[in-house]
């Protein structure tokens, strides 16, 4: 997916224009999103610290 169109989709989700967002590991670091009620972790990944991150 290009760029322009991952910032528009984080950009809705933040402005709570779509309620779900389904990422891969690259949307897990950097990304500080408030009122976040779940987070479903597909696979699990193998350190805490990547987990922290995530959640």
């Amino acid at each position: 997916m290009p760029q322009e169109e991952r910032l528009a989709r984080y950009k809705e989700f933040k402005e709570f224009q779509t309620r779900i967002l389904v990422a891969t590991n690259l949307f897990g670091r950097g990304m500080d999103i408030e009122r976040v009620n779940i987070v479903v972790n597909y696979d699990m990944p193998e350190d805490t610290d990547t987990y922290l991150h995530r959640v």
